[in-house]
C-alpha cells in the first residue's frame, strides 16, 4: 500500500465502480489522489524497484536451491509471493544476452580485419582481378586464376602475388596491340608468370575444384549467371533450390570481396544476436516434448509443462550468467580451477534438469532418468534443426 492521500470519493477513477476499500475490487487500481508531486512521482518508482528486486532475489533462491518447487507452487496456485515467471524470464533473458553479447561481440573483429586504406585497395585489385578474367575466353587459363583465387580468398595478402601476375598480364596486352597486334589470350598463355600459375596448380593436383561457367568463382555477377543459364539447355540448368545458393553465393562474395574472414565474422556475430529468437522458438518446443513424455499423466496440462520449462531456462540462464563470470576470471587470472568450476557449470545444468524433474513430476528415479535421458537426446534434435534452420536465414540475410 502506497503512501499517498486516499480520495474521499468512493468512485474508481478506472473503472468508475463503487470501491469499498483501498483499491478497487474490479480492476486493482489504488484509490488515490490523481495529482501527484514530483517527489511522489520517484518514491512510486524506486518502491516499485524494491518491490520487484525482492521478489527477485527471494524467487532466485527458491529457484536454484529447490529445483521444480517454484512449477509446483505456480500448479498449486501459491503465486503472489514469487516473482511472475513471464516477468522473470523477459528480465534475466534481458540480463544475460546483455552480458553475453558484451564479452563475445565480433563487430569490433570487423573493423580491425584491415586499415580502411588496405581494404580499399585490396577491393580495387579484386575489381581488376575480375575485371581480366572477363576479357579471357581461354578456358584452361581461367581454370589457372580460378584455382588461384580459390586458394588466395582465405588470405587477403596472399591476392598481392595473383594481382601482380594479372597486372603484368594487363601491362603485356597493352604493348601487344601498341606493337600491333597479338591477342590477349595468345599474350597470357606466353606470359611467364600465368605459366608459372598453371605449373604450381598442376603440381597441386587441386581435387573437387575446376573452372566452370556457373561457378560463382567465374561468374562475378548475378546477371551473368542468369545469362549463361538461359543458354543451357532446361535439363542442364541448375534447379531452383542450387541457383538461390548460387545467387547468394555470388552476392556475398561481391559484397566482401572475396575476404571469407570477414564474412565468417559478419555471419558468426549475426547468428549471435539470434539465439534469443532462437531460444524463445525452442521453449515451446521443449514443453511439447515434455508433454509427450508425460502423456498418461492427465492432471498435467501443456501449460503446466509450459511454466516449468520458463522456470528451467530462467535458471539456465543464471548458471550461464555464472559460467561466463568463471570463464573471464580464468581469462584474467590464468588459473585452471576457474576451468573446471565452468565445467562444473555445465554438469550442473544437467543434473538441475533431472532433479527438477523428479521433484515436479513426483516420479521415481528410474522412470525420471530414462524420461530425462530422452529429454536430452530430443532437446538436442530440435536445437541442431533449429541451428541449421537460423543459420541458413542467417545466410541469406547476411
Amino acid at each position: 500500500m502506497s503512501h499517498f492521500n486516499q480520495r474521499k470519493e468512493k468512485n474508481c477513477l478506472n473503472c468508475n465502480a463503487m470501491v469499498a476499500g483501498h483499491y478497487c475490487q474490479v480492476c486493482g487500481q489504488e484509490n488515490i489522489e490523481p495529482k501527484e508531486s514530483f517527489w511522489h512521482i520517484i518514491t512510486h518508482f524506486f518502491n516499485d524497484i524494491t518491490h520487484f528486486d525482492g521478489k527477485l532475489f527471494s524467487t532466485t533462491k527458491y529457484l536454484l536451491l529447490k529445483p521444480g518447487f517454484l512449477p509446483r507452487e505456480y500448479l498449486r496456485g501459491k503465486r503472489a509471493s514469487y516473482l511472475h515467471p513471464i516477468r522473470m524470464y523477459v528480465f534475466m533473458s534481458a540480463i544475460f544476452f546483455l552480458i553475453f553479447f558484451s564479452i563475445t561481440g565480433s563487430e569490433d573483429m570487423v573493423r580491425t580485419n584491415g586499415s580502411d586504406d588496405k581494404k580499399g585497395s585490396n577491393e580495387k585489385k579484386m575489381d581488376d582481378i575480375d575485371s581480366l578474367m572477363a576479357d579471357t575466353k581461354d578456358t584452361a587459363i581461367l581454370s589457372v586464376l580460378a584455382k588461384q583465387k580459390h586458394w588466395y580468398e582465405l588470405k587477403n595478402e596472399a591476392i598481392d602475388s595473383l594481382y601482380n601476375a594479372l597486372a603484368e598480364a594487363k601491362a603485356s596486352k597493352k604493348q601487344a596491340k601498341a606493337d600491333g597486334g597479338k591477342t590477349f589470350v595468345v599474350i597470357a598463355k606466353e606470359d611467364s608468370l600465368l605459366q608459372n600459375l598453371r605449373d604450381s596448380a598442376e603440381q597441386e593436383k587441386v581435387s573437387g575444384y575446376d573452372y566452370s561457367p556457373s561457378y560463382p568463382d567465374s561468374i562475378t555477377t548475378i546477371e551473368k549467371y542468369e545469362q549463361y543459364q538461359a543458354g543451357l539447355l532446361p535439363e542442364k540448368r541448375d534447379g531452383w533450390l542450387k541457383s538461390i545458393f548460387l545467387k547468394k553465393q555470388i552476392s556475398i562474395k561481391k559484397k566482401y570481396r572475396y575476404d571469407s574472414k570477414e564474412f565468417l565474422v559478419v555471419i558468426s556475430d549475426k547468428f549471435l544476436h539470434s539465439l534469443p529468437q532462437m531460444l524463445f522458438i525452442s521453449l515451446p518446443l521443449f514443453a511439447w516434448v515434455l508433454q509427450l513424455l508425460y502423456m498418461r499423466r492427465k492432471q498435467f496440462y501443456y501449460t503446466d509443462h509450459a511454466v516449468f520449462s520458463i522456470y528451467h531456462f530462467i535458471a539456465v540462464f543464471i548458471i550461464m550468467l555464472v559460467l561466463l563470470f568463471f570463464d573471464k576470471l580464468a581469462d584474467l587470472s590464468g588459473w585452471k580451477v576457474f576451468k573446471y568450476l565452468s565445467g562444473a557449470c555445465l554438469i550442473f545444468i544437467l543434473f538441475y534438469l533431472y532433479k527438477s524433474m523428479r521433484n515436479f513430476y513426483q516420479q521415481t528415479r528410474g522412470k525420471t532418468l530414462l524420461k530425462f535421458v530422452l529429454l536430452c537426446m530430443i532437446s538436442g534434435i530440435i536445437t541442431s534443426l533449429l541451428t541449421v534452420g537460423f543459420l541458413l536465414l542467417t545466410f541469406f540475410k547476411v
